[in-house]
């Protein structure tokens, strides 16, 4: 039977860790919404020198990019991954 479609099967939470192509990870899950707790918890992500994986809602990226953007360095690799595993899935990487 022919497909199609492109399938392109994946798992969790290998996928993410091919595109890091690290293997020591933290995974955070979703910082806190507002907040000191917030600004805590990105600093502290800021300061691992692993990779990290985190989520995020859509409208709160942007603040969170420009949260982190102050508290790391320049030459530090940033990954962003949206809609994995589905037929739309954007991967954008590079320094900052």
């Amino acid at each position: 039977m022919w497909c199609r479609f492109p399938v392109r099967p994946r798992c969790w939470p290998r996928w993410p860790l091919r595109v890091s192509l690290l293997i020591v990870f933290c995974l955070k899950g979703f910082v806190p919404a507002k907040g000191a707790p917030r600004q805590q918890a990105i600093e502290r992500l800021a300061a691992l020198s692993v990779t990290s994986i985190i989520y995020e809602a859509p409208h709160r990226v942007l603040s969170f990019l420009e949260t982190l953007k102050g508290l790391v360095e320049k030459d530090r690799e940033i990954t962003l991954c949206r809609e994995l595993t589905k037929q739309f899935e954007t991967i954008r990487r590079g320094p900052w």
